[in-house]
């Protein structure tokens, strides 16, 4: 008779404890906590991310990259796609209100990434533009590139060498430039890699950084670890090195590629090493423009595919 006693409390218990266990998932699932306690990452699902006070937009190119960082003190580009996406471009920055850019950053001279460039600047003042300085073993000869030097002139644009530890304030955020560390012969890897910090919310900007760079960054003492990873190359296998990942340890990884491309991007071994460190995965070909917010603390995410 005890034992059945004792039987019947041990089953009254376990009810008890499962229906407040279901309560508090419920709670965490209805504020959008419930990511960040299986997951260890502060981001949530909120579609009012492009107000917080400082956002990031990974803006749809198509197989390309632009970004977008949005601040109280004023606005920052990252590269801009092909020159045909230079119309969306600039209808996306005038539906976010950005009417001028303290900085631009032409993260390496390929089309996919200075073509729209030259566009915008006509459209939309720039005061700086930051750029990979190059030398006879790697400087491009392609119309692209003249047309953005040429654009620079025109439109007097002050073009300021990138240079590993300077840093550039706007307001709270921070904005520092680790990369190039070197000459190297290959574009990708003369790639403007820059670091955005926000109170306790970092990202980092790899534009198409391959293993010779992200090995020289590595050997740096650069601080690397942040919460938002753009992926190195669209995602390629020969970029995002495993080392690298370790070094940052993101908690998501966004991925600018072009639906159906032909280049396989994202490649299965990147994405493999993306899942291997439990990064969550936002990918522009699937998505659609992409949207981090932060508050200083926590960052917030939506996307235009959302459903």
């Amino acid at each position: 008779m005890a034992e059945k006693r004792k039987n019947s409390k041990l089953t009254w218990f376990s009810a008890a404890l499962l229906a407040v266990l279901l309560l508090v998932l419920a709670f965490l699932q209805q504020n959008g906590s419930l990511d960040a306690l299986l997951n260890g990452t502060p981001l949530q699902s909120d579609s009012g991310a492009a107000q917080k006070p400082l956002s990031v937009h990974f803006i749809d190119v198509g197989q390309g990259d632009c970004s977008l960082i949005k601040t109280p003190n004023g606005a920052i580009l990252i590269d801009a796609g092909e020159r045909a996406n230079a119309p969306a471009v600039i209808q996306y920055l005038r539906e976010q209100k950005v009417t001028a850019l303290k900085y631009i950053i032409a993260t390496h001279p390929h089309s996919d990434h200075i073509g729209a460039l030259p566009d915008i600047l006509a459209a939309i003042p720039a005061e700086n533009i930051i750029l990979p300085q190059l030398t006879e073993i790697n400087i491009p000869t392609t119309k692209t590139y003249e047309n953005l030097l040429s654009a620079i002139q025109t439109h007097k644009v002050k073009a300021i060498p990138a240079k590993a530890g300077t840093s550039y304030a706007l307001g709270d955020a921070q904005l520092s430039i680790l990369a190039p560390l070197s000459q190297m012969k290959e574009l990708n890897d003369m790639s403007v890699i820059a670091r955005l910090d926000f109170g306790e919310t970092s990202f980092l900007f790899s534009g198409d950084a391959e293993k010779a760079a992200e090995d020289a960054l590595l050997a740096s003492s650069a601080a690397l670890r942040a919460q938002v990873f753009k992926a190195g190359h669209h995602g390629s296998k020969t970029s995002s090195g495993e080392a690298l990942l370790e070094a940052v340890r993101p908690e998501l990884v966004v991925i600018c590629c072009g639906k159906d491309n032909s280049y396989g991007h994202p490649h299965e071994e990147a994405v493999q090493r993306f899942n291997a460190i439990g990064a969550r995965q936002l990918r522009t070909d699937i998505c659609g423009s992409i949207v981090v917010g932060s508050d200083g603390e926590r960052l917030y995410q939506s996307y235009e595919n959302e459903g």
